[in-house]
């Protein structure tokens, strides 16, 4: 649910096996690699999963670890994920509830880390599904800075 900031452009390899992952990214086709990551997901009852992600930069050497638990109780979704990383010791987290019906989906978060305040920033977001295409929109708004982000996306399964 967190807003995504792209800042680097790089390839990756990605490589998936039931629930487990692995990806390395470099930043062209003729350099060395930059970040490795591996992630898996395992379920813990019905409608209940949690994840953990490990991931090293080779750049700065430096490393993240994640985890993540999501469900559903009916219409409601509920998740949660908290991420630690040793360049500043940051812990950080973000709760989201949602509500679906069918194709569509809403969802309310909010988050922060131990470095700033409890609560850093909330939003809400929209997701739709159209056969294999999922389209979403959310925005957030930044409480110590007041600023506010937009952004959109669409993925695809196949």
């Amino acid at each position: 649910y967190s807003l995504a900031t792209v800042q680097d452009a790089e390839y990756s390899l990605i490589v998936r096996n039931g629930t487990l992952s692995g990806f390395v990214g470099y930043d062209s086709v003729t350099e060395d690699w930059t970040n490795i990551q591996v992630a898996g997901t395992f379920d813990l009852a019905t409608n209940w999963v949690a994840g953990a992600v490990m991931d090293y930069q080779n750049v700065g050497d430096t490393w993240a670890i994640g985890a993540d638990v999501s469900g559903s109780i009916g219409n409601v979704t509920t998740d949660a994920v908290v991420t630690y990383t040793d360049v500043d010791q940051a812990l950080g987290y973000e709760v989201a509830v949602g509500y679906r019906v069918g194709a569509f989906g809403l969802t309310g978060f909010a988050g922060g880390s131990n470095n700033t305040d409890a609560v850093d920033y909330v939003g809400a977001g929209a997701i739709t599904n159209i056969e294999f295409v999922n389209i979403w929109a959310e925005t957030a708004y930044d409480l110590d800075s007041e600023d506010m982000a937009v952004a959109t996306g669409v993925s695809f399964t196949f």
